[in-house]
């Protein structure tokens, strides 16, 4: 009661007096005595404000209790350290003080969260967009290798147009030259086994160098199918 005290010894003891004959009634309204209440009004004494000091000396003891019996401080509890305190006040502090603490961590779980399905969506894209260029590299090297397919074939064919031209071309000169002499003839014939001998030999070398490319490019065409079907995955 200390906002009340004068400083003199007999009106200070007077106003403890009071002081300590206030009570609650029914209504929840705190009284003095009525002996008490009588005389210290008689005397000049402001009656309501000691009982009504006794009510915040007991809220505010209530308010310790109960902060002693949760294990909080004012400082902890986000309380004015000077304020007058009830002990509902104190509890309230204490739940809107969790309730934050509750909603400040479901607000940092749900930036997470946000955090997460962002990067989830990106990596998701990164996955997609290698997808589609590695099925765009498989249909280039298809399309490559169908061309290099087309151009053995086309000059394979042109060889054999041309193995087929020369032949005929010889056979018109061994006639030709058999009709003039046998020994020309049989001569010439040499000559023509061994350019065919070398047109073959050469004709052979280019073959299994196609060959080769032609299955290099199929085991290439394999992997990169392979690849395109883990990323379909």
């Amino acid at each position: 009661m200390a906002e009340l005290k004068t400083g003199n010894f007999l009106s200070d003891w007077m106003q403890d007096r009071i002081y300590d004959t206030v009570t609650e009634d029914a209504q929840g309204k705190l009284n003095a005595g009525p002996l008490m209440g009588a005389l210290g009004g008689a005397l000049g004494y402001n009656v309501d404000a000691i009982a009504e000091q006794k009510g915040i000396d007991v809220d505010n003891k209530e308010a310790r209790t109960m902060l002693r019996q949760l294990g909080e401080t004012r400082s902890s509890a986000g309380l004015d350290p000077n304020a007058d305190l009830s002990g509902a006040a104190v509890v309230s502090a204490v739940k809107k003080r969790d309730k934050q603490k509750i909603e400040d961590k479901e607000d940092k779980v749900r930036g997470q969260q946000v955090d997460d399905r962002n990067a989830g969506f990106t990596q998701q894209s990164k996955l997609a967009d290698a997808g589609y260029k590695a099925a765009a590299l498989q249909g280039q090297l298809g399309r490559q290798a169908a061309q290099d397919q087309y151009l053995h074939s086309t000059n394979t064919q042109n060889a054999r147009y041309a193995h087929e031209r020369s032949e005929g071309k010889l056979d018109r000169r061994h006639q030709a030259e058999l009709a003039d002499s046998k020994d020309s003839l049989q001569m010439q014939m040499a000559i023509m086994q061994n350019d065919l001998a070398e047109k073959r030999m050469d004709y052979d070398r280019e073959t299994r160098r196609m060959d080769k490319r032609s299955a290099a490019i199929a085991q290439l065409m394999s992997g990169l199918g392979s690849l395109g079907g883990a990323f379909a995955l």
